[in-house]
């Protein structure tokens, strides 16, 4: 005990031997010294943190942007495959009509700017398919291959057709989507593709490996739907192809740091797109491309961070999480980010973050060299400072020890220096700096305490905070606002539902106080409410009320902290919602309805029709039919529904009829009749009248026809009877007509002179009218031999000018009786024809024109070619239908016309103008009736152009002998 009282002693007297200057100098220094380096310190590794903080939201958010991006794109060529795929199982989509392909096809590039391309091939090595150059990449690549001028959304269509195997032909198309000029063809089959094989390898809907397009040096992904039909036979594949070039635009137009990077790859390791713009794939001088792995990368950055990340996982297939990691490139650190990119048909990707840790450190570690600097000027300044003023303090001290030990060395007149006052009164004024400083900082501190008040009671919410104990120590004006009543003080906890009205929302119960909000944050727990009401001023107020606990550092409950608003506006608005999908609901129940009724008539009206009735596909399928054209048919409903138009019609109409549906198909006409003939299920031949419309689309596009079927079979069997009636009665009328006409032919030649001049003038009557008979009878016999098609009309190669030489020829002594002048043009044109029939046809328009025109006047007869360019003249109609080029013959006279309620009957069967006409020109009102079935018989037509008082034009046309033959 007495030793270590010694060695304290000895402590405290080495101690006492140490001047005042040092003691106040080194402690001072120490202090300093180390509070420098505490705050550089400090300050270095808060602005490391803040800058991990900083890259790992960045990081983050283009990660985001990627996702989103790749999400949007992506999603495009499944949802167009997947419809296809499904209107094929659905039987809407006929997979060998490939019109019908086209057109989905351009319908669905055209609705859907993301569709980059959209096809369908067969196991026949057929391909049929739309795309569109979707970057600038593609387009230059395209350019050079065309040699064409492309931009970027110019659509294009391609095809592979059975005809032509092995050669893929690029064609540029018009607005409609019909090609209009060969760009490009490429030899390929497409069975031998990759993603063809792929596809018919795998029985669902996925995606094709990526691989390197073999016209234009870029990668490409396809999203395939193999079909496969009922007994599980391959019928072909649906694809759309995707591009993956422009991923490498849009990464590298990601601007989100001054040295970032971003890179897209497969699990395997192969390079998907980058923001770099280095091409993703390797191509060799012999060979077919391959993938270029990032580890091979030639980007330093891609290629060590992708080599650490295979050697920090080892198989990246077992990277299934985000990863946020500081990687090592170039001897720098580097803030990485991996997140894994799937989607439910099988694509499986890795986008990877890059951003340089200096890209945020540079700015950083300058200040914090400032920092460094500064803190040595401060710690070398404050040095020299402590020294002067330990001097300067220990000076009077000294002086005032001088003094001390002069007065206990008994000097009681040893006078003292009055500098030891001086140096308390600067003690003192230092210490009213320091008062002074106090009172500032005081001051500074309430005007902090009223800024945080004014900010507490200016928030949009309501604010209440409770103590450990439950009691509520602040509640801002917001707050009272909304409850209606300031802090009630000295509350007990028990009672707060009751003092604040608090209730169970939509109903009377108060709040149970267990599960308040504030009493769950005060156990601990951090919780959301929305169930809750208060009562104000009569009325309800529905609140949401959010309320967390506050901590201190120990883990101690400190404060409950609620904060709330007032939603019954958004109540109100959540009720009329529903009452608004309510009564919406309910307007669609009796819209439904209300269609249900008419789909129930229109189906009574259609079965029950009294013709037979049927709505047809575009191709000629049967979609429905009615009972009634079951009966006339001799088919029941389901055998008729898998039949189609072409097949239950007889061989020889059905070139006619398809040429009317393409008419009603183009819009040339809304509807059209024709009488045609059906094969009925036993095997005889029914007639029928058709009527045919189309339904056209909100775009005016046909969906299906509305045919109405009528049997006529009875009334063309009458029609046949009425015929061969006439052409018995006009054969055994010919024999006795020709001995009558032969016998008052002789008597008219005088044989018997001494016949009184009464006797004849009779017989010339006699003679004149069996003349007449003769021509009827002769009339009505050629009529019905053209109609019945009993008389073949042999066509051959006929001069146009050798045709109207002889017609004139034949009508020249009739002009000549009448003094009418003939004007005809020739013309040195080759026409296929019948020449008797045509001369004949000729010869009758003739005749008719010289009977009909005053003496003194001219008739002409003229032909003339009609090419395509010529085809909307005035003179030509537009019903005429006869194909180019064609030769139009006309007729024309300056007799008195003929009206215009008869241009069209005057071609009917013993029709004519006027009924006294027969009497007084002659004739049998059959002429024009021939003219007609002859013309039509060499696929012409006849009409007639006049103007009552001004004479008439007929018209008539005949097609041009092919050059071929």
């Amino acid at each position: 005990m007495t030793e270590r009282a010694s060695l304290l002693q000895r402590c405290y007297q080495g101690l006492a031997n140490i001047p005042i200057r040092v003691l106040l100098t080194v402690p001072f220094m120490l202090q300093l010294v180390g509070a420098v380096g505490i705050v550089g310190y400090l300050s270095d590794r808060s602005g490391q943190q803040s800058v991990r903080e900083l890259a790992d939201q960045l990081t983050q958010q283009v990660s985001l942007r990627i996702h989103d991006r790749l999400t949007i794109y992506l999603h495009t060529p499944q949802d167009v495959v997947a419809a296809n795929h499904l209107a094929v199982q659905q039987g809407t989509l006929d997979l060998k009509n490939f019109e019908q392909l086209q057109q989905l096809f351009w319908q669905q590039v055209t609705l859907n700017p993301l569709i980059e391309g959209i096809l369908f091939s067969n196991e026949e090595a057929e391909v049929i398919a739309y795309g569109r150059f979707q970057s600038e990449e593609t387009v230059k690549e395209s350019e050079k291959v065309t040699g064409e001028n492309l931009s970027v959304g110019i659509p294009f269509f391609y095809s592979l057709k059975s005809n032509d195997l092995g050669k893929r032909k690029y064609y540029l198309v018009d607005p409609k989507g019909n090609p209009r000029k060969l760009i490009y063809t490429f030899k390929i089959d497409n069975r031998t593709t990759p993603w063809y094989r792929y596809g018919k390898a795998t029985r669902q809907q996925t995606w094709s490996p990526i691989s390197v397009y073999k016209i234009l040096p870029t990668l490409g992904i396809y999203a395939l739907a193999p079909i496969y039909d009922a007994t599980g036979k391959w019928r072909g594949v649906f694809a759309s192809d995707f591009t993956l070039a422009g991923f490498n635009t849009f990464l590298n137009q990601l601007k989100f740091s001054p040295s970032g990077q971003t890179f897209i790859m497969e699990r395997s390791g192969n390079l998907v797109a980058t923001s770099t713009l280095e091409i993703p794939f390797v191509k060799p001088a012999l060979g077919e491309p391959t993938r270029l792995l990032a580890v091979n990368s030639k980007d330093t950055r891609t290629r060590d961070i992708a080599r650490q990340l295979t050697h920090k996982f080892g198989n990246l297939s077992t990277l299934q999480t985000t990863q946020q990691l500081t990687l090592m490139s170039n001897h720098e650190p580097h803030f990485v980010r991996v997140t894994p990119y799937q989607d439910r048909y099988g694509l499986d990707w890795l986008v990877v973050v890059i951003i340089p840790e200096s890209d945020f450190m540079a700015d950083i570690r300058a200040n914090t060299q400032r920092t460094w600097l500064l803190c040595g000027l401060t710690l070398v300044v404050a040095a020299g400072t402590g020294m002067l003023s330990a001097r300067w303090i220990a000076r009077p001290i000294y002086r005032l020890q001088q003094a001390a030990d002069a007065i206990a060395t008994g000097q009681l007149d040893y006078s003292v220096e009055t500098c030891g006052v001086g140096e308390v009164a600067h003690l003192t004024i230092a210490f009213q700096r320091m008062a002074h400083q106090l009172e500032t900082s005081f001051r500074s501190l309430q005007e902090s305490e009223q800024r945080f008040e004014h900010l507490l009671h200016n928030v949009p919410v309501g604010i209440s905070v409770f103590d450990s104990t439950g009691n509520q120590i602040l509640l801002n004006q917001v707050g009272e606002t909304i409850l209606g009543q300031g802090n009630i003080s000295n509350l007990p906890f028990e009672q707060l539902c009751q003092a604040y009205q608090i209730y169970q929302a939509g109903t009377d119960q108060l709040y149970p106080v267990e599960q308040l909000p504030v009493t769950q944050a005060l156990l601990g727990e951090t919780t959301f409410v929305d169930d809750l009401e208060i009562e104000v001023k009569g009325e309800r107020v529905a609140l949401e009320v959010h309320a967390i606990p506050f901590f201190d550092a120990a883990g101690n409950l400190l404060y409950a902290i609620l904060a709330f608003q007032d939603i019954t506006k958004r109540r109100q608005a959540e009720r009329i919602l529903t009452d608004y999908s309510r009564e919406l609901e309910h307007q669609v129940a009796e819209r439904t309805q209300e269609l249900q009724r008419s789909e129930e008539r229109f189906r009574s009206a259609f079965e029950d029709a009294p013709i037979g009735m049927a709505l047809v596909a575009l191709q000629g399928q049967f979609i429905r039919v009615n009972r009634s054209l079951c009966h006339i048919l001799g088919y029941s409903q389901e055998e008729l529904l898998t039949k189609t138009f072409p097949e239950i019609t007889h061989p020889d109409d059905v070139a006619t009829n398809l040429e009317q549906v393409q008419r009603v198909i183009a819009g040339e006409i809304n509807i059209y009749q024709v009488q045609k003939r059906y094969l009925h299920q036993q095997g005889h031949i029914v007639w029928a009248l058709v009527n045919v419309s189309v339904v056209r689309d909100s775009r005016k596009d046909p969906i299906y026809f509305i045919a109405q079927i009528q049997d006529i079979s009875d009334r063309y069997a009458i029609e046949q009877m009425k015929n061969e009636f006439i052409s018995i009665v006009s054969h055994e009328l010919r024999t006795p007509l020709t001995a009558i006409h032969g016998s008052l032919g002789i008597l008219e030649s005088g044989i018997y002179h001494n016949n009184s001049e009464k006797f004849n003038h009779l017989i010339s009557i006699a003679l004149n009218n069996s003349d007449r008979l003769v021509r009827l009878v002769n009339d009505i016999l050629d009529l019905e031999r053209l109609e019945s098609q009993k008389t073949e009309l042999v066509k051959e190669a006929c001069e146009v000018t050798d045709l109207i030489e002889q017609a004139v020829e034949t009508v020249q002594p009739l002009a000549d009786t009448a003094k009418i002048h003939l004007d005809w043009t020739p013309l040195s044109v080759s026409v296929w024809a019948a020449p008797d029939a045509i001369v004949q046809t000729l010869t009758n328009l003739l005749s008719n024109a010289i009977k009909f025109s005053p003496a003194g006047s001219t008739v002409s007869v003229k032909a003339e070619v009609i090419e395509a360019k010529d085809s909307n003249r005035e003179k030509v109609r537009e019903n005429t239908h006869t194909p180019l080029p064609y030769i139009l013959f006309s007729t024309r006279d300056r007799g008195r016309g003929i009206p215009a309620d008869k241009l069209e009957t005057i071609f009917g069967r013993f029709q004519q103008v006027d009924v006294q006409d027969s009497r007084q020109k002659g004739g049998t009102g059959l002429g024009l009736a021939i003219c007609k079935s002859i013309v039509q018989q060499h696929q012409g037509q006849i009409w007639v152009e006049s103007v009552w008082g001004t004479g008439s034009t007929f018209y008539f046309t005949l097609p041009v002998q092919p050059q071929a033959e």
